[in-house]
């Protein structure tokens, strides 16, 4: 090779592409195809061929790559009742999973690859916060979101505490953290305001409230935004089997599916 020679852009995607993952995606698709999906064939094939499964889904399995365990494939599975088949609702979850980790890196896996029919697509494995102890969610939640140690700025000492008030009659044991971040990325009727206004907090300071929560914190309000544009379940945010970190170097918060 010429010492001179330019590389592409294309041909560097491609070799940065290669040398992160050794699984072409497309390539094995094809292969796992000679399979029947409705048997548990294909299944025991791609647990010889990639690793063991470590979650099962209404529609999908995740396996993990037994020779890259930062990694995981997800891939959708033939299953069917009387009158449904669902392995369409599998693909259509890869392909949101894709179309979101393309919009909101910061939020998701990162997507190494996936087939064109999006039936399997490979990821990086997120750890759940139900398999950590308490406090490195908490550690997680706060070098990611600035609105908690800006509280008193955001709300004032007096709305928090008639907020901590309503709280504890209502939601008993509740943390406080996580019951704001609920009703602050909830995008279908916005149930921040509903709490401020059973607290007797006036619409004008409800609408400074909420300007100084997304100046001081605009990674939550990136949040936000997205559960409104793909009409997120917000039991997708909030549930600790969903949502984690990437690794204990980085503790980036990441949603791990969506449904």
């Amino acid at each position: 090779m010429r010492e001179n020679m330019k590389i592409t852009r294309k041909q560097l995607r491609r070799l940065i592409r290669e040398s992160t993952s050794h699984l072409q995606v497309s390539d094995f698709s094809l292969k796992a195809k000679q399979f029947d999906m409705r048997t548990g064939k294909i299944i025991d094939f791609i647990e010889s061929e990639i690793g063991p499964t470590i979650g099962v889904g209404a529609n999908r399995r995740v396996f993990l790559l037994r020779d890259d365990p930062s990694k995981v494939l997800k891939v959708s599975i033939y299953y069917t009742t009387d009158r449904l088949d669902y392995q369409h609702y599998g693909q259509g979850n890869n392909s949101k999973l894709v179309r979101s980790a393309e919009e909101y890196p910061e939020f998701f896996p990162r997507v190494y690859d996936h087939d064109s029919e999006m039936l399997m697509v490979l990821v990086d494995r997120i750890i759940p916060f139900d398999k950590v102890d308490p406090e490195i969610k908490e550690v997680v939640f706060k070098n990611n979101f600035s609105f908690i140690s800006n509280l008193d700025y955001i709300f004032g000492n007096d709305v928090l505490e008639l907020l901590r008030e309503d709280m504890i009659d209502i939601f008993d044991q509740v943390n406080f953290i996580y019951y704001l971040f609920e009703r602050i990325i909830d995008w279908d009727d916005y149930p921040l305001v509903d709490a401020l206004d059973s607290v007797g907090v006036d619409e004008s300071e409800v609408r400074r409230i909420i300007d100084r929560l997304f100046e001081i914190d605009p990674k939550v309000y990136r949040l936000k935004q997205y559960c409104e544009k793909f009409n997120t379940y917000i039991a997708d945010l909030t549930g600790d089997d969903n949502i984690g970190f990437d690794n204990l170097n980085d503790m980036n918060f990441k949603i791990i599916d969506v449904s």
